[in-house]
């Protein structure tokens, strides 16, 4: 996996549920860390902070940056220390741009199939996401078949549960990559191990694994003010946030997963 600048970092800034006046900055943590997320609209000057939050080691962390206006270019990087010792520690600056509004232009991009399986290039891969980071879009749709868990079975023909999470890591390290710049919206496929058919009723079967860990490590909107989707609370997974839609500019973006 690719590896930080931070001894503190374990998977490190992903963006996610941007909306016209907030964004969400989430990390997986190495260490016992105190951090919070400096921001505002000039690179080298940021004057705005969230508040200090604790964490522990390989907990995932979410800041949520409210208040913003819309079509608006933010810059932001994340500053933090171990528990109650020394300074803190700034981490690299990046960048999000806020919901444009009715009549403006903007890009976006979509990928789909990423897979990371025996016939799958991690180097030609990087360079998409690359080339994707330099189309300095306002966010990345992927359209699903990224876990590849349903197909990862053992010898007996099991998936075992320990898959799941290795999987939803090494997918994470390659879209923080882009997505640190770029926020990101999943679309569950027909790979992601979340299939209804194999729901057995319990917290014990692959589709909950794998909609809670997926949900663990990405960020996907649920219904609020600005989003609109999928409002059922299913058993041991309460909203799963596979189909959702929102506003951008002149566009209504709608995402319908598997």
């Amino acid at each position: 996996f690719p590896s930080h600048d931070s001894l503190f970092i374990k998977r490190s800034e992903l963006l996610g549920q941007v909306t016209d006046a907030s964004i969400s900055v989430q990390l997986m943590f190495a260490d016992s860390v105190e951090a919070y997320v400096e921001y505002g609209t000039n690179s080298g000057a940021l004057t705005n902070n969230t508040l200090i939050k604790s964490f522990y080691p390989d907990s995932m962390g979410v800041f949520t940056i409210g208040g913003l206006p819309p079509n608006t270019r933010y810059y932001y990087r994340l500053k933090c220390r171990h528990w109650g010792v020394g300074n803190y520690s700034p981490r690299p600056e990046y960048t999000f741009h806020t919901q444009r509004p009715v009549g403006s232009s903007f890009t976006f991009n979509i990928q789909a199939d990423p897979h990371m399986d025996t016939a799958s290039d991690g180097d030609l891969y990087a360079r998409c996401l690359q080339n994707e980071l330099e189309d300095q879009p306002d966010f990345m749709i992927d359209l699903g078949d990224v876990l590849m868990t349903d197909k990862l079975k053992d010898a007996a023909g099991i998936i075992p549960y320990d898959t799941i999470p290795y999987r939803c890591d090494l997918m994470r390290s390659f879209y923080e990559q882009t997505c640190h710049s770029v926020p990101l919206f999943m679309t569950p496929g027909n790979h992601e191990g979340e299939a209804g058919w194999l729901n057995n009723g319990t917290a014990s079967c692959i589709p909950v694994w794998s909609a809670n860990l997926r949900k663990k490590y990405f960020l996907n909107p649920l219904p609020n003010n600005f989003y609109s989707g999928d409002t059922t609370n299913i058993p041991f997974i309460g909203q799963r946030d596979g189909y959702y839609s929102w506003p951008w500019g002149d566009a209504s973006i709608i995402v319908t997963g598997k």
